[in-house]
């Protein structure tokens, strides 16, 4: 036990496996809960409750709010600070494996989803409420500077990854502050930015499209370094001459590589195969 939890935060043991870094900086919780109030929302889902230090930026100006912890140990500390609020939920889980059907389909309440997310989970999580995102009015988030450097990263930049297209499919998306490592406890090894991603109906592709659409995205990536009308080839094999056209009438140059290829042409190459 002594070798696994070496320090405390707030009278609890911080749990280096469940990735615990406490945002505790006033000014940046501030700033995240006038970005939540934005919105209007009439719930938020807030991921990695903590000690409820961003609960307290928001609760108040909210009818319902819904805080997921891992934590049993933090679990407490919620339930205990938070027990007077009716408006309040606390639910012990793991949000990278929660189902949220159950939370949106009893409810039709204008959401906004925010947590300061685990590094090693923040996408996996993030993925999760993109199902949901007609419910949706923001997903605000915390997140390793770097992921979200690449989640808002554009074609023709070093950045641009399979990420990225999926996210901007599905979100308009805005890194809203750069948060410093010393502003966390304990103090990670990089610095963090939070994330505003605002769901939009830009493309209308059907849920079989979309699966096809992520599907030559990752195969495209799999392989950035060549040429997309050889990295999708293994897809279709034997048909690369109709694959070649299929690129020239999508509007793509068949030698351009993945990361040179703007997410709204990976939807038109869907459409057109």
């Amino acid at each position: 036990m002594k070798g696994q939890h070496h320090k405390t935060y707030k009278g609890v043991w911080v749990k280096k496996r469940l990735g615990q870094n406490f945002l505790q900086d006033e000014f940046v919780l501030q700033a995240i809960g006038r970005r939540i109030r934005d919105f209007s929302p009439e719930r938020v889902i807030e991921i990695g409750a903590g000690t409820g230090e961003l609960t307290d930026c928001y609760e108040d100006d909210l009818s319902r709010v819904v805080l997921l912890e891992i934590d049993p140990d933090l679990v407490r500390i919620l339930g205990q600070k938070f027990d007077p609020k009716q408006h309040i939920t606390v639910l012990e889980a793991d949000a990278a494996k929660y189902d949220y059907g159950a939370l949106f389909s009893q409810s039709k309440e204008r959401t906004v989803v925010t947590g300061n997310l685990p590094y090693v989970s923040a996408i996996r999580i993030m993925k999760k409420f993109s199902p949901y995102r007609r419910s949706i009015a923001a997903i605000i988030v915390t997140l390793q500077l770097e992921v979200a450097e690449k989640i808002r990263a554009t074609y023709d930049h070093k950045a641009f990854a399979a990420i990225s297209v999926y996210f901007q499919y599905h979100y308009d998306i805005e890194l809203s502050l750069h948060v410093p490592r010393n502003l966390f406890f304990p103090v990670p090894k990089v610095d963090s930015a939070v994330l505003v991603l605002r769901p939009h109906e830009r493309y209308s592709l059907t849920s079989e499209q979309e699966k096809t659409f992520h599907s030559i995205v990752h195969q495209a990536f799999l392989q950035r370094r060549k040429k997309v009308l050889n990295a999708l080839e293994h897809s279709y094999p034997g048909h690369k001459r109709d694959l070649e056209q299929t690129l020239v009438n999508a509007g793509i140059d068949p030698a351009l590589r993945a990361d040179q290829i703007p997410t709204e042409l990976y939807v038109r190459l869907t459409c057109c195969l």
